[in-house]
C-alpha cells in the first residue's frame, strides 16, 4: 500500500514540475548578458515553460549588475545587445525603459545606430520595440520600411551580399505584428517561398557553405512566428520528414550539435531549444516566441475598463 501511494505521489509531483533536464536547462541556472549563456537561453526557456523563478531572478541580478558595470551601455557598435535584452524583458514582463534605472530602449531610437551591423540590426531592434510597444508608431513604421526594402525581389535577404536563409527567417519574425498589412503579408509569403527554395532533398540548408542545425532551428522560428507549418507544409517535407524532425538529426546529450554526428554545442542547444518552443507555441495558437502574450480579458474586464475610460472622459 505505502510503495502504491509513493509511486502515485512521485507520478503527481514530476507531471506538476517545471521539465529539466535538457542541456540548456542544465547548464544555464544563471543566464547573463550574452549570445551564448544569455538571453536566447533564456528566452527557450521560457517558450517551453521550462523557466524557473530562480532562473528568471538570476538574469535579472545579472542584467542589473551588468548595467552597473558598464554605466548603462552594453555597447556603442552591437545594438543587437539592446535588442536582445529588451526582448527578455519584455517576456519577463519588465519595463526597458526603466530597468533598475537604466533606459535601455532609447539607443533603439537611432536608425542609424541599429543598422550598424546590416539588416539583422534593423530586424531586431524592430522586434524588441514592437514587443514592448516602445517607440512611436511612425519610427516602428520606418524600421518596417526599412526591412521591406531590403527584400530582394527572389524574395530572400542577404547577408554579405549572398542569400542568407537565417536573416530572411529572422525577418518573418519581425513581419509577424503587422501581417494584416498586406504589403508585410506579400513580403512574408515571397521570404517563405524563398526559403522554400533552400531547403535541399535531405531537409538541409547551406549557409556559408555548411549545413548547421542553427540554419533550421531559425528557419522554424521564422516559419512559425508568422503561421506556416515547418514541419507539415508541403513546401518543406523531404522524404516526408519535415524541419521539425530533420533537426531532431542534430540532437545530441540532451541539446543539439552544429554539425550532424559532432558532439552537443551551445549555440546550437539555445538555438534548437528557442525553435522548440516557437513550433510549440505556433501548435498551441500562442503568440511567437519574441513576443508577449497578449492579455486575455473577460467581458466584464473589459467593461469595467471601459466604464473607467467614459467616467474619466467626464
Amino acid at each position: 500500500m505505502f510503495r502504491k501511494f509513493v509511486a502515485v505521489f512521485m507520478s503527481l509531483f514530476i507531471l506538476c514540475s517545471p521539465v529539466f533536464g535538457g542541456y540548456v536547462e542544465d547548464n544555464t541556472p544563471s543566464p547573463a548578458v550574452a549570445s551564448i549563456g544569455g538571453e536566447w537561453a533564456l528566452i527557450g526557456m521560457l517558450g517551453e515553460g521550462t523557466a524557473s523563478e530562480a532562473v528568471k531572478t538570476a538574469y535579472l541580478n545579472n542584467l542589473r549588475s551588468t548595467l552597473e558595470e558598464k554605466s548603462g551601455v552594453l555597447s556603442t557598435r552591437r545594438y543587437t545587445e539592446y535588442s536582445r535584452v529588451v526582448v527578455a524583458l519584455n517576456l519577463l514582463g519588465e519595463d526597458a525603459c526603466n530597468f533598475a534605472g537604466y533606459d535601455l530602449v532609447t539607443p533603439l531610437l537611432d536608425i542609424e545606430n541599429v543598422g550598424k551591423q546590416g539588416i539583422n540590426g534593423t530586424i531586431f531592434a524592430l522586434i524588441a520595440l514592437a514587443g514592448g510597444d516602445y517607440g512611436s508608431v511612425d519610427y516602428r513604421n520606418t524600421l518596417l520600411n526599412t526591412i521591406l526594402q531590403a527584400q530582394t525581389s527572389q524574395g530572400y535577404f542577404e547577408y554579405g551580399g549572398k542569400p542568407n536563409a537565417d536573416i530572411t527567417a529572422m525577418a518573418l519574425c519581425a513581419f509577424a505584428p503587422y501581417m494584416d498589412n498586406q504589403q508585410v503579408s506579400s513580403a512574408a509569403d515571397k521570404a517563405v517561398n524563398a526559403l522554400a527554395t533552400m531547403v535541399n532533398e535531405d531537409g538541409l540548408i547551406l549557409t556559408d557553405g555548411i549545413y548547421s542545425s542553427e540554419t533550421i532551428s531559425q528557419v522554424i522560428i521564422g516559419l512559425s512566428a508568422v503561421g506556416v507549418d515547418a514541419e507539415k507544409d508541403s513546401r518543406f517535407v523531404k522524404n516526408g520528414r519535415g524541419l521539425v524532425t530533420t533537426l531532431e538529426d542534430f540532437a545530441a546529450d540532451g541539446g543539439y550539435a552544429h554539425i550532424m554526428g559532432e558532439g552537443v554545442n551551445p549555440m546550437a542547444s539555445e538555438q534548437g531549444l528557442c525553435a522548440k518552443a516557437a513550433y510549440t507555441l505556433y501548435k498551441e495558437g500562442n503568440q511567437p516566441l519574441y513576443y508577449p502574450v497578449e492579455e486575455k480579458l473577460s467581458p466584464a474586464t473589459v467593461m469595467d475598463r471601459l466604464m473607467g475610460v467614459i467616467c474619466y472622459e467626464k
